[in-house]
């Protein structure tokens, strides 16, 4: 197991629009966080100190930093203890709530193996149109109090049809974070808030013509890998559940009390993959795409048309048919 990821909340201050957790996120206050060390401390112990080779614990939700700095950084110490020597933990977060206080007493408490990793989506007018007025300010004075208390930042993008629409707000946003000694890591959103077909279209030819394309087409998993390599990537949740999916955390197919590692990842059990959509078809992606997972209902779009024309790009760029650029990249 190489990655632990737990999603300690469902609580979060924002209301995205694009949000995976659906009516599963939480309204701040709901939600008491003083057994969270104590949660950390047997999922550690059970999964950590073993020998599962664990180089990554990320501490996600809804929101991780609506808890108090002082408990958070009392969870990360406790996994922190149990990683390889070469390990880290992540940070995913929106940004918004790290105040001068919270970045100060959280570091004064949990500086070493720690990284984050901020969402933004982009410029001003794009950022607040997706995640609320005023939240592109608080989300990148975040960053930068994270980058100048010495951690490694990445920015979380999710592309938007208000950032494709035009491509020069892109580039912007690029050269910002690149200025500021920062890394980029963008997400194509998931069902129900996909990208408008031609500007799928459009993202994928200005992906590949960058080299950049295929951060964003690992996110479209072979049929079943996430549970043919489950032992890679193990997820639980602040109730003590195991995710079966990055996509549907809703779905718990076991808890992870009483069960030993082995006995979870046995737990992780599918029906066959389905056929995918009406509109699937013959499509020459199809041996690469995700809709086959049956975890995914029939209605949902998951970009269809950016995975299509990344392939198409890439076949006419090395001159092959666009069948076998699928094939060779299943392949890599």
């Amino acid at each position: 197991m190489s990655r632990f990821c737990f999603l300690i909340t469902y609580e979060c201050n924002l209301r995205c629009k694009y949000c995976y957790l659906g009516d599963r996120r939480q309204k701040v206050g709901k939600q008491d966080y003083s057994k969270l060390p104590e949660l950390a401390r047997e999922v550690s112990k059970k999964y950590l100190d073993a020998d599962y080779f664990v180089d990554t614990v990320k501490i996600y939700g809804a929101e991780p930093t609506v808890v108090p700095p002082e408990i958070l950084a009392e969870v990360a110490n406790i996994f922190k203890a149990n990683l390889k020597e070469n390990g880290w933990i992540l940070f995913n977060t929106n940004g918004t709530l790290l105040t001068e206080e919270y970045v100060t007493t959280f570091t004064k408490l949990a500086f070493g193996k720690v990284r984050w990793i901020v969402s933004i989506d982009g410029p001003p007018p794009v950022t607040d149109k997706s995640r609320g007025r005023g939240t592109f300010e608080k989300a990148w004075e975040g960053a930068k109090r994270l980058k100048a208390a010495g951690y490694q930042v990445k920015i979380g993008l999710t592309y938007t049809d208000a950032l494709i629409e035009d491509l020069k707000q892109l580039e912007w946003f690029e050269k910002l974070v690149l200025r500021h000694n920062m890394a980029l890591d963008s997400l194509l959103p998931h069902s129900g808030a996909t990208l408008r077909k031609d500007l799928q279209v459009k993202l994928a030819k200005y992906a590949v013509a960058r080299n950049f394309w295929r951060r964003d087409v690992l996110h479209f998993k072979r049929p079943m890998a996430c549970f043919k390599n489950v032992s890679e990537d193990l997820r639980f949740d602040c109730e003590g559940k195991a995710l079966p999916c990055h996509v549907q955390p809703i779905n718990f197919y076991t808890s992870y009390k009483g069960k030993s590692f082995k006995e979870i990842c046995e737990s992780f059990t599918m029906p066959p993959p389905v056929e995918g959509t009406a509109n699937c078809g013959d499509c020459f992606v199809k041996p690469y795409c995700e809709m086959r997972c049956p975890l995914y209902k029939p209605e949902y779009d998951i970009n269809c048309d950016y995975l299509k024309t990344v392939f198409e790009e890439l076949a006419k760029y090395q001159g092959i048919s666009r069948e076998q650029a699928v094939s060779d990249f299943i392949g890599a």
